[in-house]
């Protein structure tokens, strides 16, 4: 009987302590893979001439940008000098943002070609998009890498 007692008295304190490691404990230790990019994480941050993040990709450089009242996000291809460059059909992106008020999203970015340029962009639909985290995922043929990033008007 006090085995019995123990066992039950046990066993609902433990759904407890597991519910409050998983929801408290690890969202707070466990990070997405991929370097957090931005000011403050890199030590040669740059600023490309969209006003965006400029991240290296694999030896290429993609500007991150973000139109703040339509909500849009840009990614660009940027030569050495800083310059913007026709981008490659071959890439894929997949970003997921999460404000700090609702749900996270995730966002596909479709290639768009134009007579000058081309970039990828995607639509959030969100207005006077503020500040949010993010996390990248770029693949270029068979290369693939993650980025982070806390998204601030702040910062620029």
């Amino acid at each position: 009987m006090l085995i019995n007692f123990m066992y039950n008295f046990f066993k609902r304190r433990l759904k407890i302590i597991i519910v409050t490691i998983l929801f408290f404990v690890i969202p707070t230790t466990i990070y997405p893979h991929g370097p957090l990019m931005g000011k403050g994480y890199q030590n040669n941050e740059q600023i490309g001439p969209n006003g965006g993040k400029v991240v290296d990709f694999n030896n290429k450089l993609l500007e991150f940008s973000v139109d703040q009242n339509s909500g849009d996000i840009y990614i660009f291809s940027l030569d050495n000098n800083m310059n913007i460059v026709r981008m490659s059909e071959d890439y894929s992106v997949l970003m997921y943002i999460k404000m700090n008020i609702g749900k996270g999203r995730w966002l596909e970015f479709d290639y768009i070609e134009n007579k000058s340029n081309s970039y990828l962009k995607a639509k959030t639909n969100i207005r006077n998009l503020e500040y949010f985290r993010s996390l990248i995922g770029v693949k270029y043929k068979n290369e693939r890498k993650n980025f982070r990033f806390n998204w601030s008007n702040d910062e620029f």
